[in-house]
């Protein structure tokens, strides 16, 4: 249990250091966008996020509605 405690803390600070050298290495703090292309992204996450929510959504009523279950001839009859 600790052992993995440790590993999980220990790959969580290896990433951050990994990204903090990337962003720096890679120069994006030198560079401006247009108000234009920050409406453009912020449509973007927004569609993104709110049609995989909505399909997570659907998978979980059907699921839970019985839209997904396999009707079998030995089971016996429906109803």
């Amino acid at each position: 249990m600790r052992l993995s405690i440790l590993f999980a803390a220990g790959a969580v600070v290896l990433l951050v250091i990994c990204a903090i050298g990337a962003y720096l290495a890679s120069g994006v703090s030198k560079a401006e966008l247009p108000p234009g292309m920050w409406v453009a992204y912020g449509v973007g996450v927004f569609l993104t996020v709110t049609i995989g929510s909505g399909l997570f959504a659907l998978t979980f009523y059907s699921a839970r509605h019985g839209y997904d279950d396999i009707d079998r001839p030995e089971d016996g009859p429906a109803g």
